[in-house]
């Protein structure tokens, strides 16, 4: 194979970015987790200086590799920092800080055009849909509360100062402030908000919102028995 030329690094960095992302799952896979991790932290510095130099939607990817690094945490047995990295992911998307992946902060977006919010939208989307579905698979509603409040509590803080560039991502802070009501115990009122959104909201996302929007109104039933017995 053909040296780069010097006189290209930004072509060398990209190229580094795709073999490290490759061999980050490899490793991953292959059950040598830190290597994974230590390749995705060089993904990330690779993407800083690719911003830096006229690249700036790669902070999606950015956001896109800490994705990957909380799937490696998750099989680490360490839960806990993988739902911070996601949570944190989500905040920065909705409204462009985050609290604990500090780097993101230091980014050259300016202007969004069509493109920059469909990238945005679609991650979000993705890593939030993602994380709750796989929350609830085969669980009760005490567990899934209790495995999804810390993931969730900092993204439904953030949601009412979620930056909305479009429609469908007004949709996701109505159904994040509906889905509040659920983590704040509100289970009569919840219900309310949640028949209401389903019933006006229009489908989107492959209908997966509305999906665990009605599996969390099931969840509020399921907690609700106890609280009406004692009283």
């Amino acid at each position: 194979m053909a040296a780069i030329p010097a006189e290209k690094p930004v072509l060398k960095l990209f190229l580094s970015n795709i073999y490290d992302r490759s061999k980050s799952f490899y490793h991953y896979r292959t059950g040598n987790p830190t290597e994974a991790i230590q390749l995705v932290h060089n993904a990330l510095v690779n993407n800083i200086t690719l911003e830096a130099n006229g690249f700036e939607f790669l902070v999606f990817d950015r956001v896109s590799q800490y994705h990957n690094l909380a799937k490696v945490y998750f099989g680490l047995q360490q839960p806990e920092r993988g739902f911070e990295i996601l949570s944190d992911s989500i905040c920065f998307l909705m409204t462009g800080r985050a609290r604990v992946l500090t780097d993101l902060n230091r980014n050259y977006l300016g202007v969004y055009n069509a493109d920059l919010i469909q990238m945005r939208y679609s991650l979000l989307a993705l890593i939030l849909c993602e994380t709750l579905t796989n929350l609830q698979k085969g669980t009760d509603a005490e567990s899934f509360v209790r495995d999804s409040e810390a993931f969730m509590t900092p993204i439904l803080a953030a949601a009412p100062e979620f930056v909305l560039h479009e429609p469908q991502e007004e949709f996701l802070q109505q159904w994040l402030l509906v889905v509040q009501l659920f983590y704040q115990r509100q289970y009569s009122r919840f219900r309310e908000a949640a028949a209401a959104f389903l019933a006006t909201a229009p489908s989107c996302l492959r209908n997966v919102p509305h999906e665990l929007l009605e599996s969390l109104v099931g969840y509020s039933r399921e907690l609700s028995a106890p609280l009406l017995a004692a009283g």
